[in-house]
């Protein structure tokens, strides 16, 4: 039987002494070698991605996935209020006219760039027509226009600029090793 009261092992439990400051002193030790290690894998990685890009010959990418309309005929534009009216929709600012901008989509098919795959995957989760924001947000993208997409939590924004995204990345070379 051990005859220390109120003390635990020398491992470092109750009244430590001096295992446990060695124990602190150690832990520590090691939290300053590992934030070092950090720092310095943080100015590796800052001093070897360093990319003059004024110099560097870029390959030019895909932004067109839909042709942009000019000024829409009349019909058209009748139909762009409709369905804009119907589900919401304001255009707020296009510098290329109110007419000029797309009309909103009534499905995801109807855009005829997302690939197979994805349109499967977008069934799957059981999104059978574009939200709103979708509708709209989606044909705009995909003519390589830039949007502002302002509406509530769980109106689709995500969705909106997320399958545009996936086309541009889908459409892209793919990157090498030595590309920037």
């Amino acid at each position: 039987r051990s005859r220390s009261r109120g003390r635990r092992s020398r491992s470092g439990g109750r009244g430590g002494g001096r295992s446990g400051a060695l124990e602190a002193a150690a832990m520590s030790d090691a939290s300053a070698r590992a934030q070092a290690a950090a720092d310095q894998a943080k100015e590796d990685a800052n001093s070897t991605l360093v990319v003059d890009w004024s110099k560097t010959q870029r390959s030019p990418f895909q932004r067109l996935f839909l042709r942009p309309p000019g000024n829409i005929d009349a019909q058209s534009a009748a139909i762009a209020f409709a369905r804009r009216a119907q589900l919401g929709i304001q255009v707020e600012s296009d510098p290329r006219g109110v007419d000029s901008t797309p009309v909103p989509v009534g499905s995801f098919a109807e855009l005829q760039v997302l690939p197979p795959w994805l349109l499967s995957a977008v069934g799957e989760c059981r999104w059978e027509v574009p939200m709103p924001v979708q509708a709209q947000a989606l044909p705009i993208l995909l003519s390589g226009r830039n949007l502002i997409g302002i509406a509530q939590t769980g109106s689709g924004k995500t969705g909106a600029f997320l399958l545009p995204a996936i086309v541009h990345a889908s459409a892209q070379q793919q990157l090498r090793r030595a590309d920037p």
